[in-house]
């Protein structure tokens, strides 16, 4: 069964407002947000407009459906770093479930950070607003339990803003195949070769962040 008759089944079974976020997801990732319409997204998953506009309006509240829908995503995959004791095999694991994330959910995380202009930013979305919140928030919660704060949290808010810039730079370079490639001309690089040099460079980050550096 295809991909668009799941999405007809799903619409038929009551649905259709996952499965408008799915079909858009996938036409983001094979053309972009600029290639998302009421129309063609409505003749994608096979219904009319007019359904369509019953569960998002316009295109501003279907890509911050997809926002909100990819952070609380991202917050599951959080979830098993927040029974780590230690709190920088705890910013390890977060490291790690969030390359996860990026690679498993390209459309989603294209959304939430890829294109702010396509999100309606004057009037965010309540569940948006909780479910990024709370994914920052489990990163900062983490630098403050690694770095010396000394009562004063400003440190550990600067540090989870440079170990996020870190890695989601990463992320964006290698989801835009922008990663660069071995020294070698032949050679490629793997998915292993970039899990292993962003986790390990979040390491380094982390412990001189740690040291007051």
């Amino acid at each position: 069964m295809s991909q668009q008759q799941l999405r007809r089944n799903s619409y038929h079974h009551g649905n259709l407002k996952q499965a408008l976020i799915e079909a858009a997801t996938e036409m983001i990732l094979d053309s972009g947000i600029a290639s998302v319409t009421m129309r063609a997204l409505a003749r994608r998953v096979g219904v009319s407009p007019a359904a369509y506009a019953y569960h998002f309006p316009d295109k501003s509240s279907l890509l911050m459906a997809i926002a909100t829908e990819g952070f609380r995503k991202l917050n599951a995959h959080f979830e098993p770093a927040r029974g780590v004791d230690d709190p920088r095999e705890r910013l390890h694991v977060l490291g790690e479930r969030y390359i996860d994330f990026a690679l498993t959910y390209p459309g989603h995380y294209r959304v939430m950070f890829g294109d702010h202009s396509a999100l309606d930013a004057s009037s965010p979305d309540e569940d948006f607003v909780t479910e990024s919140g709370a994914a920052f928030r489990t990163l900062l919660h983490a630098m403050e339990a690694v770095m010396p704060t000394g009562g004063d949290t400003s440190g550990a808010l600067d540090g989870a803003l440079t170990v996020w810039s870190q890695i989601h730079g990463a992320v964006l370079l290698w989801n835009t195949g922008m990663f660069p490639p071995p020294l070698e001309e032949t050679a490629e690089r793997s998915e292993h070769d970039f899990r292993r040099i962003t986790i390990g460079a979040l390491s380094t980050t982390v412990a001189g962040l740690a040291a007051g550096g």
